[in-house]
């Protein structure tokens, strides 16, 4: 079975995908989703890893003021009647930004956001796995998120706050592969509140079934694994496995459980291993708009995106990364 396994991530490794690699045969079958993972970890010792401490204001007044700003009443959205939109208004939304109709994404995009900022839901427990709770919550448009807590989740060098930096980065370069997500109270509790989408399978279920051979032709062919593995390295995603990435019918990958990201590096080096800089410029070739956003982002405009979320030295070395990944495409 061991050599089996073997045959099939010899190909992800081969390829130096960030997305799949450096994970050992016994990792991938028994790990769980995201931070609720057991086993080795995939590249840092835990005494490595990000003190949750370094995301999270410790004193409590600042806390507040934390939480404050990262709430539904500081989205820039309209207030009033939410819309009537589908479940399928995220891929729309993705859609509309690589077709160039930013305006059309963006209006788009703040209705879902008002949307997600309704109170008008229901909400029950999301079996996905693992041993932290999650809660589906379904809002009357049909619409259909997964919220995690705080104090469930903020633990292990996990945060909430590193999947909605995820978000931020992802939305920020139009990679198009994560989720919207938003900081957010449900009956009581604070933290992450990410769109579901309908109709993907996980990664770990998918991988497992398909020869070694089709592994490599789709990681060959499929442009939003590439994304994902510049989504990784920007924000330093320490947990990106087979059961942390969807695949829906259309074959659009999607990024999840990325609360093990942007973690502190104060005594350790900053930069996520690069391999396959190659391969990010022949992705970007295909993506003229994204390459424009990587080479001429504002840097000050995204830092005050994700303040509210991390702390500054966090910040600082993402943006750090982003200014090695100019380099090496210029």
């Amino acid at each position: 079975m061991e050599d089996q396994n073997n045959k099939i991530i010899a190909p992800l490794v081969k390829k130096n995908l960030l997305v799949l690699s450096l994970i050992t045969t016994c990792t991938l079958l028994v790990m769980g989703a995201g931070c609720d993972s057991v086993g080795t970890p995939l590249r840092l010792s835990y005494d490595q890893r990000a003190d949750s401490s370094k995301i999270l204001p410790s004193d409590p007044q600042q806390s507040s003021v934390h939480s404050a700003k990262m709430s539904c009443d500081h989205l820039a959205i309209s207030s009033g009647t939410h819309p009537i939109i589908d479940s399928s208004v995220q891929l729309k939304i993705w859609e509309a930004m690589e077709a160039g109709k930013g305006a059309e994404g963006t209006e788009l995009k703040n209705e879902l956001l008002e949307t997600l900022c309704s109170d008008d839901y229901t909400k029950k427990e999301a079996d996905l796995g693992g041993t932290h709770k999650n809660y589906l919550i379904t809002f009357k448009s049909g619409i259909q998120a997964i919220f995690k807590n705080i104090s469930d989740h903020n633990k292990n060098f996990c945060t909430v706050e590193a999947e909605i930096g995820a978000s931020i980065v992802d939305h920020f370069f139009d990679l198009n592969v994560v989720p919207t997500t938003i900081f957010r109270m449900i009956e009581g509790e604070e933290g992450s509140l990410q769109v579901f989408i309908p109709g993907a399978k996980n990664g770990n279920k998918i991988i497992t079934r398909m020869t070694p051979r089709e592994i490599d032709d789709l990681l060959t062919a499929h442009l939003k694994l590439d994304a994902i593995m510049i989504l990784d390295y920007l924000i330093y995603n320490e947990d990106r496995n087979e059961g942390n990435w969807l695949l829906l019918p259309n074959n659009r990958a999607i990024a999840i459980d990325n609360a093990f990201s942007f973690p502190d590096h104060s005594t350790t080096d900053p930069f996520y291993p690069l391999e396959s800089t190659s391969r990010i410029a022949a992705y970007l070739a295909h993506q003229p708009l994204v390459k424009d956003k990587m080479l001429n982002f504002d840097p000050q405009t995204l830092r005050s995106q994700l303040t509210p979320y991390l702390s500054a030295p966090l910040i600082q070395e993402a943006l750090d990364r982003m200014d090695r990944l100019k380099l090496e495409l210029k």
